[in-house]
């Protein structure tokens, strides 16, 4: 079973990520902050991390940095208001404008797992 980082803050949609993600099988850590994703990614493999671009503190943006610097290999679907110029395209990272179209986030998931799966069958080895 893959395992999935969800980086949300808003409450409702953290809830509503979380019930689809469990009920297409994967097993979902939460984080409302950069602090608390920080300790999960630290603590235990992550497949793929579901970040919310446009958390309240405004600190998103390190994480991704943070994630993109010390786990280059780790695969994530972030999600931003909207789809702008300034994101430049990432094999790593598939951005996600948020809206309630939630087909779209199983797609993206089920891409970024995939991915996983494969550098984990290549390497030999799970990326934390």
């Amino acid at each position: 079973m893959s395992t999935i980082l969800l980086v949300e803050d808003q409450p409702n949609q953290q809830l509503l990520y979380q019930l689809v993600l469990e009920d297409d099988g994967y097993c979902i850590e939460l984080a409302d902050g950069i602090e608390d994703a920080l300790q999960i990614l630290e603590e235990q493999p992550i497949d793929l991390v579901v970040l919310d671009l446009g958390l309240s503190d405004q600190r998103a943006l390190d994480l991704l940095g943070f994630i993109r610097t010390h786990y280059p290999q780790k695969q994530i679907v972030a999600f931003v208001g909207a789809i702008q110029n300034g994101f430049l395209p990432d094999k790593w990272v598939r951005y996600l404008e948020k809206s309630s179209d939630i087909d779209a986030l199983r797609r993206e998931v089920r891409r970024g797992v995939a991915r996983s799966d494969c550098q984990e069958n290549i390497t030999g080895r799970k990326y934390r």
